[in-house]
């Protein structure tokens, strides 16, 4: 199994979704203080199920969701999402596992797996025994390193039990131990259940004989209560006949009342039928009115939609250029149109006079019979055309009259706003010239600026060269000088060791000195040192004192002889070696040596002791000399009054014993080569350690110095960018306002040319409405002349109406063929008239726009013609509306006859329903007795079947119409007493005797199965407590003999175990405790409470790294744990952590550059922006 990916979605710091990559090896988070690392080790924390905020780090869990910042709004909800790749190890059939928690503010939290729903429970299960636990050991930060060691021995031991993968069988343990409670509980309710049943089989014996006497009075009061039921029945059954008899009769009447109002409803539903055919015939006629109506409203409002028509078609503007050559081809085809017309007018003109001169032919034999009466029609009928044609003609002339007002009226609007335009795009104009001057100084003044600035950045980028060239040769001298102050440190350690185990003495002296720093036992006692201890011996002269005491250098110094003698003594009961003891209390006291002549130096003068007797005691009488004939010479002379010895270690003994040559000494050489060489490195550490430190406070000044020129860059170049924007955008902005001006000059000439163009149409309005109003007058004169002469002729004509019937008809049909031409000649004069004048007109609007007045022509003339037509339409549609009308009024008249009829019908009909009614309530009265007797009768049999057990049938056979009634009854009432005098009676109780004792032998089978099921769960518990316990033991006793092994690595010595603490007696096995024992190298063994920081530190990292080569979890989280770790220390840690990267992905969130430079994958947070985290990478493995 392997951790894929970690994304935080309104996490704490991280608002925005954020996703962190998992490879396999070792990823680091690093960034300042307060940027949110920490965060991301929570989320792991939170998504694997954290139910404590306080170890989130908050006062509630609602504390994680995203709070907002100054630039962003909280959000409602945090999510965490950790996807892993599952191999097999989880028990569940996905490739890959994605397991995220989500909360709301409102409170509400759900656990998510692949997306779906799923509980808390689930997901511990699900990574149970893998470590990856929120309490368990995947997830470290400093805090619970410490509380790895300072916590109690049952809290240390669940890192164990995850480890060893029992928290499964615990919780199953837990499970069965909480059955086997249950199963207790339910064996002692099954044992009082007993007896109690016991104690209630006694008392249901005797109410079993008690019920067996009520029983026999009983059965004779019901057969006698069951022949009084039965004749009770047989009553009710007679009455019940006669009822039905009695409503068979009224049904026959009923039947013939209904025959008589059935044959009504026939006839009232044919006389509805026929009214409703005469109501849709007289409605469709109605609806024919309306709709005829509503033609002639449509042609009416066509009409007047005709003139919306030509009042858009007189608004369209074309260009100049276009109007004239337009209008100089609509005047060719005028003209052409023209002799058009004027041939047609003489062939309307020739059938006129044809059609005129039949009409008058017609009208002669009109005249004859009533030769006035058709001569007042003719008249009459052109006077009406005529009419109607001036009415629309006025009210045509009034609506363009109203239009052109109109026209008028936006046009002088139009003309005001057009002006104020102008004026504003004058000052327009004004203000961005003036603003167009005040950018081109703005943008030179940035230039000069930017200039200035350029030159400063390139003066700080030189000095930031020369400060970083200055930094790194600090640095190469401080890693130098710390290369250096750790090699000359691990050679003193190594040197220190060496003299603590006494390397180079014998066994002897070892054990002594073993004992010494032991316990101090008894007969070690007053031990000063060795001789080679005590010895302060020029670096010259050491080849010389080792070759002149050799073995004495071994020797060991006490205080007095008995103390001798008492180390002897040890050692000889020990068997641990010899030794040699020198007491101080035997040596004389220093007496002045030889006075140095011919060449000859006492040793003692240079070489020092605590105790002067010791040197006088061992060199007292040792010279050195140049060389071995000068050793000869003195000796020759002097005799035995001394030892001498050369540099090269040769010595002349008083004796004459001569000893010398190569490789003498060796042995003993390294005891002083190693005091002198301990000394040297403690003063070589001294002084590369002030080195160290004045070459840091260097570094520490450059660095600042380079980071105070990179600030002042940085702000150099931010203001250069600045300058630079602010130079791009008044370029811009001049720009923008040159663009300006040009549109303003622009815009202020297209108002003047369209200010004078609506001038000059609001001339050619005021114009046409002149003329357009003395035609509306001259209209008005004609409509009223025309409607006094027509009121006139109306009043002749209605005094002869009835004689005009045949001739008349033909007559009208000639006039109005007639009529049609005429109209077509005077249709042809107008166009003719109209031709002239749209010809003045286009001559006239030629100079001022000759293709737009023409275009208005044109659709005027269309207009014109479409208007004709409509008014002949509209004739044709009134006089459909007259004979509509009268065909309704016709309609009507028959509809009100048919109605009449009907409320005769109706009137017969309500009188047979009366009738029928009351027989109908008769009948109810006869049905309602007939379902009292029924339901008393059904009532009677239900309860007789209820309580007797007899049907309908056999109640009404056992009817004895012979049988004395009143003495039956009486007995009933006697039995009825005497069941009452024996009081309540239990008459299950010989049922209830049975069951009961069914219900005890039930129950001592369940008492048998609980008690073989509490010995199988106890046995299953044991089983389950005894594989825990041995999967305990293995895991502990590996991870024990690891810490051990990785806390000697990590403290290059020492010692370190866990112990286990024995639960109290009759405590649960699984409950024992686990304590941990630490001892760094060269220190007592004591409280893991009294090492420091990195001591504890390393303990804790120890520990756990030795229950991750047990039992690896996936992935790692180590929030800060290296942070109190020196440079070796942190060699060490990431050694053994690299170790375990084969089996565990590592994320571990560091300010340390040494881990830094370790990991595979390097990810930073950042805060960009205050109060929002965000994540960058850097994959530092080059196959990767």
């Amino acid at each position: 199994m392997r951790l894929d990916s970690i994304t935080l979605h309104g996490f704490k710091s991280f608002g925005e979704r954020t996703e962190l990559r998992i490879l396999p090896g070792v990823s680091c988070i690093v960034g300042p203080n307060g940027c949110g690392k920490s965060n991301i080790s929570d989320a792991v924390r939170w998504a694997l199920g954290e139910q404590s905020a306080k170890l989130l780090r908050g006062q509630r869990m609602d504390d994680v969701i995203f709070y907002g910042s100054a630039s962003r709004k909280a959000v409602g909800l945090a999510e965490v999402e950790l996807r892993f790749s599952n191999d097999g190890v989880l028990a569940v059939p996905w490739s890959e596992i994605a397991v995220a928690r989500r909360l709301y503010r409102t409170g509400e939290s759900e656990y998510l797996l692949n997306k779906q729903p799923t509980r808390l429970r689930d997901i511990l299960d699900l990574f149970a025994g893998t470590g990856a636990n929120p309490r368990a050991y995947s997830v470290m930060d400093q805090d619970k390193l410490n509380h790895v060691l300072t916590a109690k021995p049952h809290e240390r031991r669940v890192f164990i039990e995850e480890a060893a993968g029992i928290a499964r069988y615990k919780q199953q343990r837990s499970e069965t131990q909480g059955k086997l409670d249950g199963a207790r509980g339910n064996l002692v309710r099954v044992k009082d259940v007993m007896d109690e049943v016991k104690r209630q089989l006694g008392s249901l014996e005797r109410q079993a004989k008690r019920a067996q006497q009520y029983k026999a009075l009983e059965q004779e009061r019901r057969d006698g209560a069951l022949v009084l039921a039965a004749a009770d029945f047989a009553g009710l059954v007679a009455e019940a006949d006669r009822l039905e008899l009695e409503i068979a009769q009224h049904h026959e009447r009923e039947e013939v009342l209904r025959t008589t109002v059935s044959r009504l409803a026939g006839h009232q539903a044919t006389q509805r039928e026929a009214i409703q055919v005469s109501d849709h015939r007289l409605s469709d006629l109605r609806q024919g009115v309306q709709k005829v109506q509503a033609d002639l409203e449509r042609l009416l409002e066509r009409r007047e939609q005709m003139g919306v028509q030509l009042r858009e078609a007189a608004e369209e503007v074309v260009r100049l250029d276009e109007e004239i050559r337009v209008t100089g081809e609509r005047l060719d085809v005028l003209a052409a149109e023209r002799e058009t017309t004027r041939g047609a007018l003489g062939e309307a003109e020739r059938l006129v006079a044809e059609r005129t001169q039949a009409a008058d032919h017609l009208a002669g034999l009109v005249e004859r019979r009533r030769s006035g009466l058709a001569e007042e029609r003719d008249r009459l009928e052109g006077l009406r055309l005529e009419q109607i044609r001036i009415a629309a003609e006025r009210t045509d002339l009034m609506r363009s009259a109203g239009e052109l007002r109109e026209r008028e009226s936006q046009l002088a609007r139009r003309g005001e706003r057009l002006a104020t335009e102008l004026r504003e795009a004058e000052t327009e104009a004004e203000r961005i010239v003036a603003a167009r001057t005040e950018l081109e100084a703005a943008r030179d003044r940035a230039l000069a600026e930017l200039a200035a600035l350029m030159s400063q950045r390139e003066e700080l980028a030189v000095q930031l060269a020369a400060r970083e060239r200055g930094l790194a040769d600090a640095e190469t001298r401080l890693a130098d000088a710390r290369l250096t102050l750790a090699a000359r440190t691990s050679a003193a350690e190594s040197l220190r060791e060496l003299e603590r185990v006494r390397e180079g003495y014998d066994s002897g002296v070892r054990a002594i000195f073993e004992a010494v720093e032991r316990e101090g036992r008894v007969g070690v006692d007053g031990v000063v040192g060795t001789v080679a201890d005590l010895l302060d011996v020029p670096p010259d002269l050491e080849r010389a004192v080792e070759a002149v005491l050799a073995e004495r250098l071994a020797w060991v110094v006490v205080e007095r002889f008995d103390q001798a003698r008492a180390a002897v003594t040890f050692l000889q009961e020990r068997g641990a070696g010899a030794a040699t003891f020198l007491p101080l209390e035997c040596l004389s006291s220093a007496s002045d040596p030889f006075p140095e002549d011919d060449g000859v130096r006492w040793i003692g003068h240079r070489v020092t002791a605590p105790r002067e007797s010791l040197v006088h005691f061992l060199l007292g009488q040792v010279a050195i000399v140049d060389h071995l004939d000068q050793a000869e010479t003195l000796w020759r002379r002097n005799g035995v009054s001394a030892t001498y010895v050369t540099p090269n270690g040769e010595v002349l003994a008083p004796t004459g014993r001569l000893r010398g040559g190569a490789g003498g000494g060796e042995a003993q050489h390294s005891l002083l080569a190693r005091k002198r060489q301990l000394r040297e490195l403690d003063e070589q550490i001294r002084e590369l350690t002030e080195t160290v430190g004045i070459t840091q406070t260097t570094v520490a000044q450059t660095e600042a110095d380079v980071a105070a020129l990179r600030v002042r860059i940085a702000e150099c170049e931010q203001t250069v960018g600045q300058r630079q924007a602010e130079r791009v955008a008044g370029e811009k902005d001049l720009e923008q306002a040159i663009r300006e001006h040009e549109r303003e000059h622009r815009h202020a000439e297209t108002v003047r040319i369209e200010a004078g163009q609506v001038t000059r149409e609001s001339d050619e309005t005021r114009a046409m409405l002149a003329r357009l109003e003395q035609r509306v007058a001259a209209a008005r004169e004609a409509e009223t002349a025309h409607e006094s002469t027509i009121r006139g002729i109306r009043d002749a004509l209605e005094n002869a109406q009835a004689e005009e019937t045949a001739l008349v008809t033909q007559l009208t049909a000639c006039r109005v063929e007639v009529g049609s031409i005429g109209e077509r000649v005077e249709a042809l004069g107008r166009e003719l008239v109209r031709a002239d004048q749209m010809e003045a007109d286009l001559t006239q609007r030629l100079e001022q726009g000759k293709t737009r007045q023409q275009q208005l022509g044109e659709r005027r003339v269309w207009l014109e013609e479409e208007r004709q037509r409509t008014d002949s339409t509209a004739r044709d549609v009134a006089m459909d509306r007259d004979r509509a009308e009268a065909a309704a009024r016709q309609a009507a008249e028959a509809h009100e006859t048919l109605l009449d009829g009907l409320r005769g019908i109706e009137q017969e009909l309500r009188a047979a329903e009366g009738d029928l009614h009351r027989l109908v309530s008769a009948m109810h009265e006869l049905e309602l007795q007939a379902t009292e007797r029924r339901v008393r009768r059904e009532e009677l049999a239900l309860d007789a079947q209820r309580t007797y057990g007899v049907d309908a049938a056999a109640l009404l056979a056992r009817h004895d119409p012979n049988r004395d009634l009143a003495t039956l009854g009486q007995r009933v009432r006697e039995l009825a007493e005497k069941l009452s005098a024996i009081g309540p009676v239990n008459l299950v109780a010989d049922e209830e005797y049975r069951e009961l004792d069914e219900r005890l032998t039930f129950l001592r089978t369940q008492h048998d199965d609980l008690t073989a099921s509490i010995k199988d769960l106890e046995k299953a518990l044991r089983g389950m407590t005894h594989t825990a316990q041995e999967r305990f033991v293995q895991a502990f006793e590996q991870i024990n003999r690891d810490f051990a092994k990785i806390f000697e690595r990590l403290f290059e010595g020492g010692r370190a175990e866990l112990r286990l603490v024995e639960a109290e007696e009759g405590g649960d096995p699984l409950d024992t405790g686990v304590d941990l024992m630490a001892q760094p190298r060269g220190k007592r063994l004591q409280s893991v409470t009294l090492l420091s920081g990195g001591e504890r530190a390393l303990t804790g990292l120890a520990l756990l790294f030795a229950i991750f080569y047990f039992r690896p979890s996936p992935f790692c989280v180590l929030d800060e744990v290296d942070a109190p770790l020196d440079d070796a220390n942190i060699h060490r840690f990431l050694r053994v952590l690299r170790e375990l990267t084969s089996q565990t992905q590592f994320l571990v969130i560091t300010h340390n550059r040494r881990t830094m430079e370790a990991a595979d994958v390097l990810y930073g947070v950042t805060m960009e922006e205050p109060g929002l985290s965000k994540l960058v990478s850097v994959n530092l493995n080059p196959d990767g």
